[in-house]
């Protein structure tokens, strides 16, 4: 539920003397929940207290929205990853893209050309049509979408030190076992791999 907050207080410990409603509440299920949990968490882990960020708010009631209409969760998901990582300084510089390369995602968060992909940095590996497509929040395209989700993924990861995430725990835990195969069934929104 959005919440408008006042309190009063020098340090750490404020006094609370606003707390209205400014909205009806958002009720969430399933999935849906799973997905907010996660979004909550990268919030909480990735941001300073009491640093604003009124342009990711934005960002944050979108992918409310749409987990609350059910409608394009992923997309919704990965535009407000983005819109994170570009908050907390993180985000790549994917101006100077070339459509028709290919670029490794270095360990230490840049972008490197490359002329090949061998199999070691596979999965760090990113076409430049992706990337534009990424930049652009344009998702359409399932290998765009996945790419995506590969990305964000990597570079979380990394932002957050190889400290793991409680929400994909939990959604990994939720997953009902597909019984012919005897694996998990995945599916796509939270960067659960």
């Amino acid at each position: 539920m959005p919440l408008q907050l006042g309190w009063q207080g020098r340090q750490e410990l404020k006094t609370l003397n606003l707390a209205e409603a400014v909205a009806p509440p958002m009720f969430l299920q399933g999935r849906s929940l799973l997905c907010g949990l996660y979004v909550n968490e990268l919030l909480q882990r990735l941001l300073q207290p009491l640093d604003p960020h009124p342009r990711l708010y934005l960002y944050y009631q979108y992918v409310l929205n749409e987990l609350v209409s059910g409608e394009d969760i992923e997309s919704a998901l990965r535009a407000f990853e983005r819109q994170l990582l570009d908050e907390v300084g993180y985000a790549l510089d994917l101006r100077d893209i070339d459509s028709a390369a290919l670029y490794l995602l270095q360990p230490e968060g840049g972008l490197q050309r490359i002329a090949s992909v061998t199999a070691g940095v596979a999965p760090r590996c990113f076409s430049g049509s992706q990337l534009l497509a990424i930049a652009e929040d344009d998702y359409r395209e399932p290998s765009n979408r996945r790419a995506a989700k590969r990305l964000m993924r990597l570079l979380i990861d990394q932002l957050l030190g190889g400290q793991a995430l409680r929400s994909r725990e939990l959604f990994q835990r939720a997953q009902p076992r597909d019984k012919s195969a005897g694996t998990n069934v995945q599916p796509e929104g939270v960067n659960h791999d």
